[in-house]
């Protein structure tokens, strides 16, 4: 499935996906969020375009789309708090309202499949004719550039694989075809520039290198990508072709040598705005002032009052106030030499980036301003090189240009550029969407007289130029890479490539003119002076597309062009829209569209059109039942038995006509198999290779049926572009491939019904992607005449109950599905139980948790294609929204590895990835018992990340589970953590956690073997007096007192002491247990006859006892008279008062043995004190400030 995309991309000029598309459901829109410094914006990003609507009142906003969404906004008001107090989703499920904190401006657009909307401080209106625009304004249209560049980049996707090898690791490129490219490696900086322009999906491999690679870098240019590999100075890096893949291996560096860093880049005219710069922008919450040299002109204002919405224009914003961005040359139409060259200079400063909106009068332009910038053209050619240099090749002159002879212009842009050229009451109309200033008077000087006049109209963002010449001089228009050239002469012209007009009442977005085009150009409003009224242009970058006549609408005309779109509204509120695949036409209130009948509309286009290209005739082969069939089938195998010679192969071809006419698609293969090998070159005919490719695509081999499609023998062939159509479809991207379905379905009218039946309701299904309502309902009414089967009439109900669900009858959705899944029909069955899931969802009427049922029903009634992908990936979601995490892990899992070649398993990777971050990172398992919590790690410890987040990750599970006495598994998960994650002091750090988690545990053994195991140099103070603390009390577990005390000798730290006193507090020696214990009661800040707290008076409390069990009454007598007041306002007054009073008083005996065991139980040890700590501070908690510091500072050495 992966090498078929490619193909059909080149084939049909369509984005190609794999997803699977269930338009009723409320789709997963990424919402992302950023600020400026004096704006902020949110992007929708959906996976196809949707139709929206923004209502804004004071400090309310309410977007309204067409489809139902589903997403978070948790990142929206995070990053836009200054401008959004609350967001909720409405109860329609199609529209959102967010509560603003002030009135602002409020600007939405749409780009490609992104929604765009932006916040922007309230600003005082222009005047009325004010020619410049303010700096916000300009911002404002800048900021739009921007976001649609991120959102519009439509460059083919690559592949980026990486392996893991002993010696090296290996990075394969997936192209789909071959590519030149050019290796370079300069020390640690490996550069391949290839000749295509791409998008490098590398976004997995600079999150997760293999070893021995740093940074990586890729960067789409003008026809060329470039990937940058940060290695070491020592690493060597060996490159190769495997068939069209390219293979990169990094070896092992000969040393540990530090990756170098990749070099900072300038931005070129393409990759200025990089994808990932919207995650930049979100996560540094403000956005790069700097415009990229390529981006995309956010609006065109036109001539009051009509309005255009945002449109795509393949052109970069440049700053005006450089000139030279395009040169012009002209010359005779023959001649192989370019005449002398001048610059189209601009005189268009950055404050003049808008329109008034008035309607723009063209006049003459003066020459003056311009002759210091550009040189006047001139007919002859010049020399090629520096005229001063005697070694220049001197080059012959073109004829002189004269009305005789023509003349051609070349106007040279350095970025892509849409043109438009049309005729108009004995004017010529030049139109380009990127303004330059033209030095009219030389262009008039130079063209021998073909141009009789010429003037240029003064618009800040386009180049209009209109000429006078005469009705027998033609306009061709052709390109040369980035250049438009114009030849005017008296050849006759045709339109190569005519662009149709669509009517569509019934579109999703109301009544709709569509004129499909690929890459239109942005509206430009102009006012013909000769006639007085208003134009709107939208220029186009494919060359040839123009339109042959005039079509009449009672709200506007288009008007027939050489080149691009020329439309005069006859309203005020018509709306101008340039779409992906073409241009929309709607009216602010409802756009009144003549009705035409099917005779009208089929002569309509025919008359902008040529006729459909047919290869197929297979109607004469179709059979009405099995009887039938089995006797046309013995017929054609006897005769093909009785043949001989050239007669054989055409009577097995009829054969294989027979088979594929009744959709027997293996033997259809069969036979086609046994004809090639009799005849080899009848591979190359066309009708073979639509059979076999037809037969490959109904067996579900997509891969097979693109090759055969994609032959160069069905270039040109509606049949077959709706073939390649289907299979686009059949992957997956039927949005893609519906304006091709629905344009030449027609050619499935005269196919066996079999046939007809299975294309023809992918043509409807198709329609009703795209929201052409009447078309789906034209071809589901003529499909059910067929009188289909039960298998074959399911498929129609399917598709007819999308479309009612396109019309608002969702209960008449619901019921057609239901019967649907009562037919025998396993696909649609599962199709239509998941459509009516996600209704019923979108409207309230199933409760999720249901749903989940629901679908875990149907997980193992059909597998192993995109459809069970996505029925995980939904599952998995619905889990995750229920709180129900393992169900929904295991759920994306299983999707990601049951489909690991799928292109969105990344997503569903990173899904999981920020789903366990979520809850072992920001404490979402808090509220999980500690049981359920460890149990999920556990499972899924895969996705714990690298670095210091994952080490966050296990710190925060070690503490929950010591917290709740879990040490067996909080030791673990930490030994797992040293053994293969840790180093330097970290690795000691983690080290005396674990140590902690044994002594709690009483595993004196394993304490010291963690200790052992993660002694380290350079460690902090601190951290190695807790270290060995933590050594002396497991050798105290072990009953090795001396070794502990030896341990201890040097250390004069409170903790020691309270060690020894618990040494010799077990040992009976009470002696030196009062003498540690004076040391700690002195420590703790207790002072003699003054009160103490509660902690103080435990202290005061051991040391008396100590005192008791040596027979010290002397200082026993002292302690009563320091600290007796103090103590007896505490709640140990009554145990003090027993343990202290004198010996004559015979409250107490010390010599009984039950009196000194009873004393004794009182003693607070040292592990007692770590426990307190455990709770108050978690485990991690109990190293020392000092130690904890010094830990965090080599962290961040470690990592820097």
């Amino acid at each position: 499935m992966k090498k078929l995309r490619p193909i059909l991309l080149v084939s049909l000029a369509l984005i190609s996906g794999l997803g699977w598309v269930v338009p009723v459901s409320a789709e997963h829109v990424s919402v992302r969020a950023s600020r400026g410094d004096d704006f902020g914006r949110i992007v929708f990003l959906w996976d196809r375009p949707v139709a929206h609507e923004i209502a804004h009142n004071g400090r309310t906003l309410t977007i309204r789309f067409g489809r139902p969404i589903e997403a978070s906004y948790q990142r929206v008001l995070g990053a836009l708090r200054k401008y959004i107090n609350r967001v909720r989703t409405n109860r329609d499920g199609r529209s959102v309202t967010f509560q603003l904190t002030k009135a602002f401006e409020v600007f939405g657009f749409d780009s490609g499949n992104a929604v765009i909307v932006e916040f922007a401080e309230l600003t005082e209106p222009a005047a009325a004719l004010q020619p410049e625009v303010g700096e916000a304004s300009a911002k404002i249209l800048a900021r739009k550039a921007v976001a649609q560049t991120i959102a519009m980049r439509d460059l083919p996707k690559i592949r980026v694989r990486t392996g893991r090898h002993k010696d090296y690791s290996r990075i394969v490129i997936d192209w789909p075809r071959k590519v030149e490219y050019k290796f370079d490696q300069k020390g640690g900086v490996v550069v391949v520039r290839f000749s295509n322009a791409a998008d490098l999906q590398v976004d997995d491999l600079r999150r997760r290198p293999p070893p021995y690679v740093g940074d990586v870098r890729s960067r789409p240019g003008v026809n060329e990508t470039v990937l940058e590999l940060a290695v070491t100075q020592s690493t060597d890096v060996r490159h190769f072709l495997s068939g069209s893949k390219l293979v990169l291996d990094v070896r092992r560096p000969e040393s540990s040598e530090e990756f170098v860093a990749l070099p900072a880049v300038s931005p070129d005219p393409i990759s200025a705005v990089a994808p990932n710069a919207m995650e930049k922008s979100e996560s540094e919450g403000n956005i790069n002032p700097k415009l990229p040299e390529r981006s995309v002109v956010a609006e065109q204002a036109l001539p009051a009052p009509l309005q255009t919405e945002p449109a795509e224009v393949r052109a970069p914003l440049t700053d005006t106030s450089n000139p030279a961005a395009a040169s012009i040359t002209t010359a005779a139409p023959k001649s192989e030499v370019p005449a002398s060259q001048s610059d189209l200079s601009r005189e268009i400063s950055p404050r003049a980036a808008q329109s008034t909106g008035k309607p723009i009068k063209l006049r003459p332009v003066a020459v003056s301003a311009m002759q210091a910038a550009a040189s006047a053209v001139k007919p002859e050619a010049s020399s090629v090189g520096d005229p001063k240099d005697p070694d220049a090749e001197e080059v012959e002159t073109s004829p002189k240009p004269s009305a005789k002879t023509g003349v051609k212009f070349t106007f040279d842009w350095k970025e892509p550029v849409a043109a438009a050229v049309f005729r108009r009451v004995g004017y010529l109309w030049l139109v380009f969407d990127k303004p330059a200033r033209i030095d009219s008077q030389s262009l008039l000087q130079s063209s021998g007289g073909v141009i009789q006049a010429i003037d240029q109209a003064p618009l800040p963002d386009a180049t209009v130029l209109r000429m006078r010449v005469s009705r027998r001089i033609n306009p061709a228009l052709s390109r040369d890479g980035l250049s438009w050239i114009i030849e005017l002469s008296k050849k006759e012209t045709s339109i190569s490539k005519p662009i149709e007009v669509n009517v569509q009442p019934d579109s999703p977005v109301g009544p709709r003119i569509f004129i499909p085009v690929l890459e239109p150009g942005k509206p430009i409003g102009i006012t013909d002076p000769a006639v007085g009224d208003n134009l709107v242009v939208v220029p186009v970058i494919p060359p040839g597309h123009g339109l042959r006549q005039t079509y009449t609408y009672s709200q506007l005309q288009i008007l027939p062009s050489s080149q691009g779109i020329v439309i005069k509204p006859l309203v005020d509120d018509l709306r101008v829209r340039p779409l992906r695949q073409g241009v929309e036409l709607t009216s602010g209130a409802k756009l009144a569209l003549t009705p035409v009948s099917s005779d009208v509309a089929a002569r309509t286009k025919l008359a902008t059109i040529k006729p459909l290209t047919k290869i197929l005739e297979l109607e004469k082969w179709e059979v009405k039942s099995i009887e039938q069939f089995n006797q046309e089938k013995q017929s054609l195998q006897e005769e093909i038995a009785a043949a001989q010679g050239e007669q054989r192969i055409l009577e097995r071809y009829n054969l294989a006509r027979f088979y594929f006419s009744n959709r027997f698609a293996p033997e259809t293969l069969g036979v086609l198999a046994e004809l090639k090998r009799e005849e080899p070159e009848i591979e190359n005919e066309p009708e073979f290779r639509l059979i076999r490719g037809g037969a490959s695509y109904l067996m579900g081999r997509l891969s097979d049926a693109a090759s055969d499609f994609t032959h160069g023998s069905l270039d040109g062939s509606d049949e077959a572009n709706f073939w390649r159509a289907a299979v686009v479809a059949e992957s997956g991207d039927l949005l893609a491939a519906a304006p091709t379905l629905t344009r030449v379905g027609i050619v499935t009218k005269k196919y066996p019904k079999s046939l007809k039946l299975r294309m023809g309701t992918l043509v409807a299904d198709a329609a009703v992607e795209i929201g052409d309502s009447q078309t789906a309902k034209t071809y589901i009414k003529a499909l059910k005449k067929l009188e289909p089967n039960e298998a074959q009439l399911a498929a129609i109900e399917f598709v007819e109950g999308r479309l009612l669900d396109l019309n608002g009858d969702t209960d008449g959705a619901i019921s057609l599905w239901e019967g649907v899944q009562e037919k025998r029909n396993k696909w649609m069955r599962m199709r239509a139980s998941i459509a009516r899931i996600e209704l019923l969802l979108k409207l309230n009427r199933l409760k999720p948790r249901e749903a989940i049922k629901q679908m875990e029903s149907l997980r193992f009634a059909w597998r192993g294609d995109n459809f069970e992908f996505a029925l995980l990936r939904r599952l998995g979601g619905l889990y995750l929204d229920e709180g129900i995490y393992r169900n929904g892990l295991q759920a994306l899992r299983q999707a990601a590895t049951y489909f690991r070649d799928n292109e969105e398993t990344p997503q569903v990777t990173q899904q999981m990835a920020d789903v366990f971050n979520a809850l072992y990172l920001e404490d979402g398992a808090d509220e999980m018992s500690a049981v359920t919590a460890i149990a999920i790690y556990e499972e899924f410890k895969e996705l714990t990340p690298a670095g210091a987040k994952g080490d966050e990750m296990i710190r925060k599970l070690a503490d929950r589970l010591a917290d709740v006495d879990l040490l067996d598994q909080a030791a673990e998960i930490l030994e797992g953590q040293i053994q293969s994650r840790l180093k330097g002091v970290l690795k000691s750090t983690v080290g005396a956690r674990l140590a902690i988690v044994y002594l709690l545990a009483r595993r004196y053994d394993r304490a010291l073997a963690a200790l052992d195991a993660t002694n380290v140099r350079n460690e902090p103070a601190a951290l190695v007096a807790q270290r060995r603390h933590l050594r002396a009390r497991a050798l105290m577990g072990l009953d090795q007192s001396e070794i502990a005390l030896d341990v201890l000798k040097k250390d004069k730290s409170t903790d020691a002491d309270l060690l020894r006193a618990e040494l010799f507090w077990n040992g009976g020696d009470w002696n030196n247990a009062s003498k540690e214990l004076r040391k700690i009661l002195r420590a703790s800040g207790a002072k003699k006859n003054e009160p103490v707290n509660l902690e103080q008076a435990q202290k005061v409390l051991n040391y008396a006892i100590a005192l008791t069990l040596s027979d010290n009454e002397r200082a026993l007598a002292r302690v009563r008279q320091d600290y007796g007041p103090a103590v007896q306002m505490t709640e140990f007054r009554d145990a003090f008062r027993l343990v202290s009073a004198p010996t004559a008083l015979g409250l107490i005996s010390p010599n009984s043995v039950s009196a000194r065991v009873k004393l004794a139980e009182n003693f607070k040890t040292f592990m007692s004190e770590y426990k307190k700590r455990l709770q108050e501070r978690g485990l991690s908690g109990i190293i020392s400030q000092e130690a904890a510091v010094s830990d965090r500072k080599k962290q961040v050495e470690t990592q820097g």
